[in-house]
């Protein structure tokens, strides 16, 4: 399987990342997503190996970037005086406008190079940041699925 058909099995676009960051043992960096569908609910894991290279950057307005605590507690949402900001207690970024796959650039080349094995490009575009990563492979799995039950009509 291709690490773009990997991809796709769980495809992210205009989805959730609930969480990322490098593993523990520093090489690979995880990513969990959450994929909703009409009928199920999955969160899903990505293990990016021989992660390289991590861009991340933030793109919420300076205005809407504030640090006001409350704003990372969305039960305080009722409050009077809650600020009006970019809400943090939210948990997720929306993966808006998607993914793009980079397979061959004069960098990827020549990292591959270096490196001795094939390099590939992942860039996230999400409401609050942009993530780039440089890395050999991709493993997805599947964590947790859950079902949703239909919505009952009364007649």
């Amino acid at each position: 399987m291709t690490i773009r058909e990997k991809l796709k099995k769980y495809d992210l676009s205009d989805q959730a990342i609930i969480r990322h960051g490098m593993l523990d043992h520093i090489r690979d960096y995880e990513l969990i997503g959450q994929v909703n569908g009409q009928l199920v609910e999955q969160e899903v894991r990505f293990v990016f190996k021989a992660s390289i290279k991590v861009e991340f950057q933030n793109i919420v307005e300076p205005r809407h970037y504030l640090l006001d605590d409350r704003l990372l507690d969305m039960s305080r949402q009722h409050e009077s005086d809650y600020p009006s900001g970019f809400v943090w207690g939210v948990n997720y970024a929306t993966v808006y406008s998607g993914w793009s796959l980079i397979e061959n650039t004069l960098e990827l080349s020549e990292l591959s190079q270096q490196y001795g094995f094939k390099l590939y490009r992942i860039e996230f575009q999400t409401n609050a940041y942009k993530l780039g990563l440089i890395f050999h492979d991709v493993k997805v799995e599947l964590v947790k699925e859950t079902k949703k039950t239909a919505p009952q009509h009364s007649v």
